[in-house]
């Protein structure tokens, strides 16, 4: 079983190598709209850590107006639509 975790976590860190080198914001929320992963574009562009980000909700980190328009989109994405 502990192969499976150590394949798991080596694909993660390839995953956000990766990632990390791209120019664009990327994340994944799940379905409770809560971020999961995030790169470092991401933390770069909403100015805050990894840490300060993982776990909090997209309405907790673009507050309630820009949730407003946001939602939409991510229910779609999120196939609620």
């Amino acid at each position: 079983m502990r192969d499976v975790y150590d394949e798991l976590r080596l694909r993660e860190q390839e995953l956000r190598l990766i990632t990390d080198a791209l120019p664009a914001c990327i994340s994944y929320v799940d379905a409770d709209q809560r971020h999961r992963f995030i790169n470092r574009t991401y933390e770069v562009w909403l100015n805050c850590s990894r840490d300060e980000i993982l776990g909090k909700s997209v309405r907790e980190l673009v507050g309630d107006m820009t949730y407003q328009i946001l939602e939409p989109y991510i229910n779609q994405a999120l196939g609620f639509v």
